[in-house]
């Protein structure tokens, strides 16, 4: 016969330990640490909670916390750009750049869109005229992901390795960017990659047209298409949980080559970088470093690259 004070004993016996447990936290880590004792007590009943789920989940046989990071569908391997009056009319730096991804993605369709060729795909109707020519850009990108997938890359992003090679991988969310380019932004937009219909890309789509199309004048926040991501990410929990698993790359060192280039780095230290396996670096066609110089260091970087 069972013993029927055995359950309450044992509950007993628990609280009787927690009770201690906490009595020396009262009298050391909280009397020595404050600030530091109240986060880790914090953070640690997120991470009970957290194993807890774990372990009944494991106990139907099922690992729901590994399963969101499975791979997802494969990003479309369509590569869109734009350069409004066409590819012939751009610079040099644009021609370099857009040649670059056709030569380290052979297999990928590059489509480098104009102002007549966007209306085929989307409709950027709604977008008022009055505002710059960024915000049609801005809206063309998140419109092709949203309703096609693929990659958008700026016509001023250079390609140093297959996409083949790493996007997979760090794509598997379904849903990638390079993080932190400032201290007010989680992400950069000049290279976005995303399965059709994303939650990510739908959200942030829908936040930045509510926001275009009551515009009737530029307003002042220059990067007010990333703070509309933000905005509309951390106000939903299925959002931000969705954020935290993409496996973003950091944006800085993609600035390296730009910086060389303006002679506020030596060179080698971007190529270092791209030996390392950094997948592309961010230019400007509005620098005031000559042409030729540029092209020639774009040369040597290819080579390097080779």
């Amino acid at each position: 016969m069972s013993n029927p004070q055995g359950p309450f004993l044992d509950r007993l016996k628990r609280s009787l330990g927690e009770a201690r447990r906490f009595a020396s936290w009262l009298r050391y880590d909280l009397r020595d640490h404050p600030r530091l004792a109240l986060y880790a007590r914090r953070q640690n009943r997120i991470n009970q909670r957290f194993f807890a789920r774990i372990k009944e989940a494991e106990e139907a046989g099922t690992a729901p916390h590994l399963a969101v990071h499975a791979p997802a569908d494969p990003v479309p391997k369509t590569l869109w750009m734009y350069w409004s009056l066409g590819e012939a009319a751009a610079p040099p730096v644009v021609r370099h750049c857009v040649a670059s991804w056709r030569r380290l993605n052979p297999d990928w369709d590059v489509r480098v869109l104009d102002a007549e060729t966007v209306s085929d795909l989307v409709d950027l109707s709604d977008v008022p005229d009055v505002l710059p020519r960024r915000y049609t850009a801005n809206m063309l990108r998140l419109r092709l992901l949203k309703q096609h997938g693929g990659v958008w890359a700026d016509a001023t992003v250079l390609c140093h390795r297959p996409l083949d090679d790493w996007l997979p991988l760090h794509a598997m969310t379904g849903f990638f960017v390079f993080s932190d380019p400032g201290p007010d932004r989680w992400l950069t937009s000049w290279f976005i990659a995303a399965t059709p219909g994303h939650s990510l890309t739908i959200a942030w789509e829908e936040a930045y047209t509510a926001l275009v199309t009551a515009l009737r004048r530029k307003p002042v926040p220059y990067f007010v298409l990333h703070y509309s991501f933000q905005n509309r990410v951390r106000s939903a929990p299925d959002l931000l949980a969705a954020w935290q698993r993409c496996a973003c790359l950091p944006a800085t060192p993609t600035l390296l080559l730009m910086a060389a280039l303006e002679d506020k780095l030596p060179l080698h230290a971007a190529s270092d970088a791209i030996r390392c396996g950094l997948p592309m670096s961010k230019l400007s066609w509005k620098s005031a470093v000559e042409p030729a110089r540029m092209e020639q260091a774009l040369r040597d970087i290819t080579q390097t690259r080779s």
